[in-house]
């Protein structure tokens, strides 16, 4: 790309953009895409905390680029896609260990369009614990509101940072049956449900404000259901949230009846022994932790 120089800090490429030489020091060094960082067009901020990273980033698209056509893989229908899906791969000396989506309308002509990241121990369990740099890859694709791809890729960028990985440990969740206390649950829900004078009872366990377990079932106040899930965690003293929920469908919320805070570490075999809290007669739930996963 030819440019001109204007001043010290500033030069100008041949389609007009400004390519910024004075911009701070980013946590990374660019891999692919140059042009797009250096006009930000591209914008990149890394939080990293332990065995947790969030990355926010935002795209100015080129002018150049048009809401393609897209013909749907169900009913064979041919819709617009004015969608833009963004991936986010992460890759440890050179393989990919994990892969995030998010999807989002196009922005229009001129607008940039954000995307926030979120990775937790669960990205990071393939990589040996200790200081590393790993290669995080940022691709977009049109599709259409169903997902549905076009195959034209607007950016493809890639980026590396260091990066440390602390002990990293593997745990599974066992749920088996929670009992909703009726007189509590209907106080707390308020006015019943004009469809169903019963809840659905729902069990929904949370790991840094992400969801672990999952599980509900419709019109009881009894779900019974062996649901089993592998979280990774940072140590066996990390704590979990447990929530007794009535679930909800479509667009709406679950409702919270009740929650409580355990350690993973209070709750290991506890398969024999029922859990109890507000609103809640019984709650079979036991964890195993399976030990560090990532040692050196």
């Amino acid at each position: 790309m030819d440019t001109v120089v204007v001043h010290d800090t500033v030069a100008v490429s041949t389609d007009g953009l400004v390519i910024r030489k004075d911009l701070p020091t980013p946590d990374f060094t660019v891999l692919k895409g140059e042009p797009y960082f250096s006009t930000e067009r591209a914008k990149i901020k890394l939080e990293k905390g332990r065995n947790e990273m969030i990355l926010k980033f935002s795209i100015l698209l080129p002018d150049t680029f048009a809401i393609p056509k897209v013909e749907r893989n169900t009913f064979g229908k041919v819709d617009m896609g004015d969608h833009l899906m963004t991936t986010l791969t992460l890759r440890y000396q050179g393989k990919k260990v994990s892969t995030v989506s998010i999807q989002k309308l196009a922005p229009k002509k001129g607008r940039r369009r954000s995307f926030s990241f979120k990775l937790t121990p669960k990205d990071f369990h393939q990589i040996t614990e200790g200081e590393t740099t790993l290669r995080i890859d940022l691709q977009g694709e049109y599709c259409t509101f169903f997902g549905d791809p076009s195959g034209i890729i607007p950016f493809d960028l890639a980026i590396e940072t260091a990066f440390k990985v602390e002990p990293i440990y593997k745990t599974k969740l066992s749920f088996k049956r929670l009992v909703l206390n009726t007189e509590e649950t209907a106080r707390r829900l308020g006015t019943p449900d004009p469809f169903s004078s019963y809840p659905e009872a729902c069990i929904k366990v949370l790991y840094k404000d992400e969801k672990a377990l999952y599980g509900y079932t419709k019109n009881n106040y009894t779900l019974q259901k062996n649901i089993n899930e592998y979280l990774y965690h940072n140590s066996p003293l990390d704590t979990i949230r447990i929530c007794a929920m009535d679930a909800d469908y479509f667009l709406n919320q679950d409702d919270l009846i009740s929650d409580t805070l355990l350690t993973i570490q209070s709750i290991e075999g506890r398969r024999r022994k029922p859990l109890k809290f507000s609103s809640v007669d019984e709650l079979k739930f036991s964890a195993k932790t399976m030990g560090q996963v990532n040692k050196l």
